[in-house]
């Protein structure tokens, strides 16, 4: 075949069908036209198909396979209340709420069966619109990122549901214009009894294994058809221009959407490090090995940021090197180094006992030397010693430096 139909582990998913079979029984909806329909059936509750009083019938029906539905109150169904208030402000909240979980159930059993790649998500204030992402890695689409949505309607699952594309993709069976998939015929003929969700998404996962022919009933896009048919090389140009086109809009906002991305600097880190394992052929365990980077390397340079160790290490204190008896000690951004070592005090060298020591640009002279510091005298050894404008005494003053308290 001359497409890559080729089947690999990445695009391998679970896809089973739930096959428990369950009798419990929710009431269907009684509207104005049944809801006095009078019944004598009084068989064991264990194969009843309505529960009637006082001339009124609730209609009971079974429910789809591998759905789990809202029980009846266990008062109801043993009989030993029939107090009619009871029954119908319970039946009445049923009829608000089971649809809903219904659909929730659904969802919670499609999570063991999507297959690998597909993310789902109902959205937050609908659930009948189920938003869908897919990454592709092998056929014609490889590499393609797309998005999706599922409609389901108010009369699902008696209803089939609509699939639309949001990512224009170049297929036979999705329509350009509008990007709705056509289901084929047996989906379009939806049974509740035997239709599932999981089947929607294993059509659409079979979809991008292209095939040799076509329902003419089922195609969207006669364009695509044509080309497969009798110029695979065009074809191939113009799937490629889609999913170019659809990439470069992934991080496009979408109003209404689930699956909205942003590429933040601090997440090109961890995309170049899945890249780069995801393109290892050593490594055998990619995820584990995508994981322990993460955590223990990944996740402590931006926990601790740089190191600081102290006594011969680095001690960083507010970002800087402060340098002390040899060791690295950063305050305030300067290199202070006392008893033969560099100091530094705001950007400037200070060097004691026969160093050179020049503070704020100005030489200073020490142990009887003239030591002017930004145009005041510095006289040390008993002197007085003005800095700046300040008194700094220095050997006999407050400030005993080598071995002397230093203030």
């Amino acid at each position: 075949m001359w497409y890559d139909n080729e089947r690999i582990v990445e695009e391998e998913g679970i896809s089973r069908l739930l096959v428990g079979r369950t009798f419990a029984y929710f009431p269907k909806y009684v509207d104005g036209k049944n809801n006095s329909i009078s019944s004598e059936s009084k068989e064991n509750l264990d194969s009843i198909d309505n529960i009637t009083y006082d001339n009124k019938e609730y209609v009971l029906i079974t429910q789809r396979l591998g759905r789990t539905i809202i029980p009846l109150n266990p008062e109801l169904l043993a009989q030993s209340t029939f107090d009619q208030d009871i029954i119908d402000g319970y039946l009445n909240e049923i009829h608000k709420n089971v649809h809903n979980y219904s659909i929730l159930t659904e969802y919670s059993f499609l999570m063991n069966e999507i297959p690998r790649n597909f993310y789902c998500l109902p959205q937050i204030d609908n659930l009948l619109i189920w938003d869908v992402f897919i990454m592709l890695y092998s056929t014609v689409y490889k590499n393609a990122k797309l998005k999706l949505q599922i409609r389901l309607s108010h009369n699902y699952p008696n209803t089939c549901p609509e699939v639309f594309f949001i990512t224009p993709i170049f297929h036979p069976l999705v329509n350009i214009q509008t990007g709705k998939l056509n289901l084929g015929t047996s989906l379009s003929n939806w049974d509740p009894s035997c239709h599932y969700m999981s089947l929607i998404f294993l059509y659409i996962k079979n979809l991008f294994y292209l095939q040799e022919e076509y329902n003419k009933e089922t195609v969207e896009n006669q364009e695509a058809l044509f080309l497969l048919n009798n110029d695979k090389d065009e074809f191939i140009k113009n799937v490629q221009k889609y999913i170019n086109q659809g990439n470069k809009k992934i991080y496009d906002h979408m109003e209404n959407c689930m699956f909205n991305f942003n590429q933040k600097e601090e997440h090109i880190e961890i995309k170049d490090k899945l890249e780069n394992i995801k393109t290892d052929q050593v490594c055998a365990r990619k995820a584990e090995a995508f994981v322990h980077w993460l955590i223990n390397e990944y996740s402590m340079e931006n926990t601790n940021g740089d190191g600081d160790t102290t006594n011969e290490d680095d001690n960083n204190i507010n970002g800087d090197d402060n340098n002390i008896n040899g060791d690295d000690n950063n305050i305030n951004g300067d290199d202070n180094n006392i008893n033969g070592d560099e100091k530094n005090i705001n950007g400037y060298e200070n060097n004691i006992n026969g160093d050179e020591n020049s503070i704020n640009g100005y030489e200073n002279n020490i142990n009887g030397d003239e030591n002017s510091i930004n145009g005041y005298e510095n006289n040390i050894n008993g002197d007085e010693n003005n800095i700046n404008g300040d008194d700094n005494n220095i050997n006999g003053d407050d400030n005993n430096i080598n071995g002397d308290e230093t203030v």
